[in-house]
């Protein structure tokens, strides 16, 4: 993996290094206080559907990235993942060089 992520679809393989992540946002950057037009607007499109997603379920985890590819080309994946999955995995990317709108913060910790 070195400095890269990869991921599988049915039709190909990606591999999408650190570095040209643009964003990665997780369920818990959602649980902020989401406030104004603004944000609302956010959250409406294709890529921000991740974190749309996230407020309605409480037992998975959500991760999104937004990338650009080799062409420059920009696409987004969202992975839904076990619960506890997505801040680990985004606190490795950003070590790796991937860009996050909302900074890293310590994992919620729920009393169920």
């Amino acid at each position: 993996m070195g400095n890269s992520l990869q991921f599988a679809t049915d039709k190909a393989t990606v591999e999408v290094k650190a570095t040209s992540i643009l964003d990665i946002s997780t369920n818990e950057d959602s649980r902020q206080d989401i406030t104004g037009t603004a944000k609302l607007a956010t959250m409406a499109i294709p890529y921000g559907a991740g974190r749309a997603l996230s407020l309605f379920s409480h037992q998975v985890d959500v991760l999104t990235l937004e990338f650009a590819d080799a062409n420059g080309g920009y696409h987004g994946v969202i992975f839904v993942l076990p619960r506890g999955h997505a801040a680990p995995i985004k606190k490795q990317l950003v070590a790796m060089g991937a860009k996050a709108t909302v900074p890293l913060q310590e994992p919620v910790q729920t009393n169920k």
